[in-house]
């Protein structure tokens, strides 16, 4: 409610001021949002450690939004060592119980070739793939977006948007496309 002034004059410090009391009795959406609080400054200054450590609680709790997060951090070598490995299992749990957030970023993942056995990827990515297998990987990491784009609109609350309701174009350039880029080919 304090987050987003629901009811409550908005006020990132006192949602932060809940968030903790609701993580220490193991919460783990609550955790959740102590991370997002400490990444981006909610409330709190900004801390990448602090903002891993409870992505990491929250994570360990089962909870897949953290597992998503926790997952870019260990891409971007963000408050953690680089880790592209932990950072896929991140993704796959996140995935594997239905959360749009790590299907998407493991599908980018596989669209870069991080994360394909090395010998995959160099083929793949020299195009000299026997039998097309190459053209399968793109085609799967490709389905897995296409997917995400068509069907992610279901069941989508846009008020749990942190940025913004709606993604703009200049949204998308800023904060996704220079993340890859930094992330997966710099």
């Amino acid at each position: 409610c304090y987050l987003r002034g629901r009811g409550v004059p908005k006020n990132a410090t006192e949602a932060v001021v809940w968030f903790r009391k609701a993580a220490e009795l193991g919460e783990s959406a609550s955790m959740n949002m102590l991370g997002v609080a400490y990444a981006r400054g909610l409330g709190v200054v900004a801390d990448e450690g602090q903002a891993v450590a409870w992505y990491a609680k929250s994570a360990q709790a089962g909870n897949p939004d953290a597992m998503a997060s926790l997952g870019d951090r260990y891409v971007g070598g963000r408050g953690v060592a680089k880790d592209i490995n932990k950072a896929l299992e991140l993704f796959r749990k996140a995935d594997e119980v239905g959360r749009a957030q790590g299907t998407y970023n493991l599908g980018v993942c596989y669209l870069n070739g991080v994360g394909l056995p090395k010998d995959v990827r160099e083929a793949a990515l020299k195009k000299q793939m026997k039998g097309g297998q190459g053209r399968y990987w793109r085609r799967q990491a490709l389905k897995i977006l296409v997917n995400m784009q068509v069907e992610g609109k279901e069941g989508f609350d846009p008020d749990w948007c942190f940025d913004t309701p709606a993604v703009t174009r200049a949204f998308l350039l800023e904060r996704e496309c220079l993340y890859f880029v930094r992330a997966f080919l710099q």
